[in-house]
């Protein structure tokens, strides 16, 4: 904008000049025409052209600076709305913590009023009790009235003094009653004002809670669809080593059961579920395979570890660490990882070839997401 409007300011000088230099060499030739009054029509009709221009040059020069106040005057408006977006964010949450404040804080008045009330109930009940006490004492007094007219005068009038006195006694009993109970129950609305703020927000997080957690079951099932997708091609590429080397040694195993997995560093993983083997070989009750035949071998397995950690495997071959696999979480945005690796080995007949646990505890499985398999190739 700003260049356009240098632009314009340069167009204009450009004109003037040349209005100048135009009406330069002719002002001797005119100089007698314009003394009388009078000027050359071609002069005057170039100049009016000049004139027109760099008046409508003018007119745009102003149309463009009022454009650019008008977008200062947005920019600024919308700075002021970012800031009173930002000051209004931190006032929700000044608000929310006030809240939780105030809650706490009405809940120790709740108990406090509640005690107070039991203790003014309490003197309520006694002074009921003296009251009654009292009556029947004024009941005796008449009963014995007779003894003297004078003695009833006094006593009477003790009576009337006690009856009144009794009577303002329970008058500021009912009235510190009922306005303590007047105070509890504002107390109360306030809360129950607060308590529903606190509902409808926290309806807010878990709404957004919701929505993560659909989002991270998608991410799971896509990977559980990629990790079938992949089996079910290893079992093909099984198959078709098998019908092109005739008989053979093979299998994968997996885990039965949903979902976390528990070992120990040091020792074998133990791969409870057998989804496809023959020839033989493998051990269920110790994760072992061992070689019935002599040949060259794939051994392959996938880890997957549990959320927020990390599983570090070994392929290990009679007793010798051959290479690791690593699954490792540690973006802490609770999903599951995943990793794999092989080594193409000969082996002899009995050699014994396991997974076995490096680092780590948890393995996570749904369908047999972590996999262990051994084949011949030839």
């Amino acid at each position: 904008m700003s260049s356009l409007i240098t632009s314009l300011v340069l167009l204009c000088t450009v004109f003037y000049g040349n209005a100048l230099l135009f009406n330069g060499p002719q002002s001797n030739a005119t100089s007698t025409s314009i003394s009388n009054g009078q000027m050359d029509p071609a002069v005057q009709q170039q100049l009016q052209k000049m004139q027109t221009v760099l008046d409508s040059a003018l007119k745009d020069l102003a149309a463009l600076q009022q454009e650019n106040r008008l977008l200062l005057q947005q920019q600024q408006i919308y700075e002021l709305k970012q800031k009173l977006s930002e000051q209004q964010h931190s006032a929700l949450e000044l608000q929310v913590q006030s809240l939780k404040e105030d809650v706490q804080m009405l809940k120790t008045l709740n108990q406090t009023s509640q005690q107070r009330i039991v203790l003014l109930e309490d003197s309520l009940h006694h002074v009921q009790s003296e009251n009654q006490i009292l009556r029947d004492d004024l009941d005796e007094l008449n009963v014995t009235s007779q003894t003297g007219f004078q003695e009833l005068r006094i006593e009477s009038h003790i009576t009337n003094e006690i009856v009144r006195k009794i009577k303002i006694q329970d008058r500021e009993i009912t009235k510190n009653v009922s306005a303590s109970l007047q105070s509890q129950q504002l107390q109360m609305q306030h809360l129950s004002l607060s308590l529903l703020d606190m509902q409808n927000l926290t309806s807010v997080l878990s709404s957004r809670v919701d929505d993560q957690q659909n989002q991270i079951k998608l991410e799971i099932q896509r990977l559980t669809n990629s990790l079938d997708a992949t089996t079910t091609k290893f079992n093909a590429s099984l198959s078709h080593i098998a019908k092109s080397h005739g008989p053979y040694v093979a299998f994968t195993a997996g885990f039965s059961g949903c979902c976390q997995h528990t070992f120990a560093v040091g020792q074998p993983v133990r791969y409870n579920l057998v989804l496809y083997q023959v020839g033989g070989g493998y051990d269920l009750s110790t994760g072992i395979f061992t070689a019935p035949r002599a040949g060259l071998y794939i051994i392959y397995s996938t880890v997957v570890a549990q959320r927020n950690e990390a599983f570090w495997s070994k392929i290990v071959v009679n007793g010798s660490i051959k290479i690791g696999i690593l699954a490792l979480d540690d973006t802490n945005n609770n999903l599951v990882q995943s990793a794999s690796n092989l080594i193409v080995q000969q082996l002899q007949v009995g050699d014994r070839v396991w997974i076995q646990l490096h680092s780590g505890k948890h393995l996570y499985s749904a369908i047999s997401d972590n996999t262990f398999s051994v084949f011949m190739i030839n």
